[in-house]
């Protein structure tokens, strides 16, 4: 990891109307984005990982085109879903080039953090990706997470660190990946196929 950046954007509390009424409206919320360019020394990683709450999928496969063309909702060994947790908007979705990379990326510990992080809608985005959408690192993660507005909620507040934790985790466990090479050749097609 060679630096992390926290931004904050807040709502604008000093204005009535844009507060009570825009921000309602449109269900603005203060929120920390997270930028972490990971460093994997010379290695050439073909990596592109999103994961984003079940509400959201639509809206961000329209902001993130190329999303439709490399990644699929993947099959993971330790984040499963049942029928019920999949009624809860909030809960996350686990997109993957493949799901090798899936499952050396979630471990059992990341899975039940997700699970349970996940339900509280908290967290909007983790992507990690090698495509220099953001900017030229050759692998780079950018997370956005809710921060509650009410200043005594405790538990909200917790689960926003335990969210940062968890995002820290994914770097450490993203810079060990390996690909096998079956895989490492249809990510690399894949890219090839696109440009």
């Amino acid at each position: 990891m060679l630096y992390t950046e926290f931004k904050l954007f807040l709502i604008r509390r000093q204005c009535l109307l844009t507060s009570y009424i825009f921000d309602t409206i449109t269900g603005y919320k203060d929120r920390v984005q997270i930028d972490i360019p990971i460093d994997i020394g010379d290695r050439v990683l073909p990596l592109e990982v999103y994961i984003c709450r079940i509400k959201d999928i639509k809206e961000k496969m329209k902001e993130f085109k190329h999303l439709n063309e490399y990644v699929k909702n993947s099959n993971t060994k330790h984040y499963k879903l049942s029928e019920k947790q999949q009624e809860n908007k909030n809960n996350l979705m686990i997109m993957t080039e493949h799901d090798e990379v899936a499952n050396n990326l979630i471990s059992e510990e990341i899975g039940e953090a997700l699970l349970r992080l996940g339900q509280t809608g908290l967290l909007h985005e983790i992507h990690i990706t090698d495509l220099n959408l953001y900017n030229n690192y050759p692998l780079f993660l950018r997370a956005t997470i809710e921060i509650p507005s009410d200043e005594n909620d405790k538990k909200g507040f917790d689960n926003v660190a335990n969210l940062i934790i968890l995002i820290l985790y994914l770097v450490d466990k993203v810079s060990d990946i390996r690909h096998s090479p079956t895989v490492l050749i249809k990510c690399q097609k894949s890219r090839k196929k696109l440009k």
